[in-house]
């Protein structure tokens, strides 16, 4: 389904070039939604995180390892991603034909299971 997404994502982005009707084309990439975690229909997908604790009572964070550093690009939608867009329509000639990666930060698993414990 992701690759389905992206493969729409893309092809708009190309339609939108071919039809040569804009002055400016930037597309932006959005990384892992940190709302995610906030939605409990989610959570099952990460072993329950961070809203059903498993038979012990932990809340239990399940995730492949990434690879690398295990650093995962995140992005908050709610406090960043607008950030992002108006500073690309202050200079869109700038950012024209650039594909922007948002992101909030660059956080292990452990580092996102960390700042979630610190806000309760």
């Amino acid at each position: 389904m992701l690759i389905d997404i992206i493969a729409v994502k893309y092809k708009i982005e190309q339609y939108a070039k071919q039809l040569g009707k804009f002055e400016t084309i930037t597309p932006i990439n959005a990384a892992w939604y940190l709302e995610n975690f906030l939605v409990k229909e989610v959570a099952p997908v990460f072993g329950g995180f961070p809203h059903f604790p498993d038979d012990e009572g932990y809340l239990t964070y399940r995730v492949p390892n990434w690879g690398g550093d295990n650093k995962v690009p995140f992005l908050s939608i709610t406090d960043d991603y607008g950030d992002i867009v108006q500073g690309i329509f202050l200079d869109p000639a700038r950012w024209n034909g650039h594909v922007i990666q948002a992101m909030s930060d660059m956080l292990g698993f452990d580092e996102l299971v960390a700042n979630f414990a610190d806000r309760e």
